[in-house]
């Protein structure tokens, strides 16, 4: 069984379009026997983060290379 976290990347008035994206990967991933998170801007340690959403306003405002740097992710889009 694989950890995984859905990091919904949120940086404007639009990031609700994922929502029902993200509930369906976040149910799918659970049916098949993985344990999985949703944060909001958040990465999880030791958790494959998979990143959905304005990942490229992301890297700029949120620093992800930096953050994640070492850490298994998968872009999503």
């Amino acid at each position: 069984m694989a950890r995984f976290n859905i990091y919904h990347v949120a940086t404007n008035a639009f990031h609700p379009l994922y929502d029902d994206l993200i509930q369906a990967l976040a149910g799918a991933l659970s049916d098949l026997g993985h344990d999985c998170r949703v944060t909001r801007n958040g990465y999880i340690r030791g958790a494959v983060n998979i990143l959905l959403g304005s990942t490229i306003f992301a890297c700029r405002y949120h620093q992800l290379p930096v953050r994640l740097k070492g850490h298994p992710y998968i872009v999503y889009q």
